[in-house]
């Protein structure tokens, strides 16, 4: 699994406002229980720890509940998951290290830095140039849910850095005493240039099942977004996060809608009147500041998203 998921400031940060230049290096540690107290005869010692950021991401949970008391947990936790962003000063040779580049490369940053630096702020309204989706919804088992939207055709031709996020966070049953911990499997692909007609008849070539590891009909690789982290990766977690950013023109036809496919795949858990709880968020974002919020809104006003 993507360990750790989010980061924060861990109370390690040095900063002598006063006067920089007398700062004292303490290597940035705090007071923390010492594992190994019977060797070192002392019951804590110094080192970095989780006491300040765990709070920190706790205390953003409790506020986005306080913003929207009727959201699920799981919508909670996507709507903060999509906030993140992995920060850009980072030590060598991690920031060398691009969120496109492949799975192998990229998960020695994630190990490091999980999906990232929440954003409060980010995670509670939408702007002109960057708007928030959200799904929170039921699911059978071995089942697809779609969703589908149309990007304005103002992101796709006007110059800056694009992105495409999306983020699924579920609850499944578990049981510790498990090799296969979890009771259902959940994961999510990202189509383009196709009518939805075609991606629902693409997954109705397959049968989803416990066995199968592959739950992308074949017909459809080749309109498959390639976000990152690839599905293989993220897929082992509850909290999943996948990322484009274009940095040219993208090759996606406006006049088609992008095409979110939702897949349930039960693994020990055989209820067949089993409702897995799940949120999903897509988050689109352009460099540029043009109004690509009241686009997206009025197509989805206009047309029936999930089917």
């Amino acid at each position: 699994m993507i360990k750790p998921e989010l980061v924060e400031e861990g109370g390690n940060i040095i900063y002598a406002p006063s006067d920089p230049s007398k700062m004292e290096d303490i290597g940035g540690k705090l007071i923390v229980l010492n594992p190994k107290w019977v060797e070192d005869g002392k019951l804590f010692t110094v080192d970095y720890g989780t006491s300040f950021s765990a709070p920190k991401i706790a205390h953003y949970i409790a506020r986005l509940f306080n913003y929207f008391p009727d959201h699920s947990t799981n919508l909670i936790k996507a709507i903060l998951i999509a906030s993140t962003k992995i920060p850009s000063d980072r030590p060598s040779p991690l920031d060398e290290i691009e969120f496109n580049d492949t799975d192998t490369k990229l998960m020695d940053l994630l190990k490091i830095y999980g999906y990232g630096k929440p954003n409060f702020e980010a995670a509670v309204t939408s702007d002109l140039n960057r708007v928030l989706l959200l799904a929170d919804n039921k699911i059978k088992l071995d089942v697809v849910h779609l969703y589908y939207f149309y990007l304005p055709r103002e992101f796709v031709e006007t110059s800056g850095e694009k992105e495409i996020s999306v983020v699924l966070v579920y609850n499944p049953p578990v049981r510790r005493n498990r090799i296969d911990y979890m009771g259902v499997n959940m994961e999510f692909h990202l189509f383009k240039n196709s009518e939805i007609q075609k991606i629902q008849r693409g997954y109705k070539t397959i049968q989803i099942s416990e066995e199968l590891e592959e739950i992308v009909p074949e017909e459809l690789k080749i309109k498959q977004i390639d976000l990152h982290p690839g599905v293989n990766a993220r897929k082992r977690g509850i909290h999943q996060k996948g990322l484009k950013v274009y940095s040219g023109k993208p090759d996606i036809d406006t006049d088609k809608p992008l095409v979110l496919s939702v897949v349930s795949q039960s693994k020990w858990l055989k209820e067949e009147e089993y409702l897995q709880e799940y949120a999903v968020v897509v988050m689109i974002r352009h460099e540029a500041t043009i109004e690509i919020y009241n686009r997206i809104r009025e197509q989805i006003q206009q047309r029936v998203r999930i089917k």
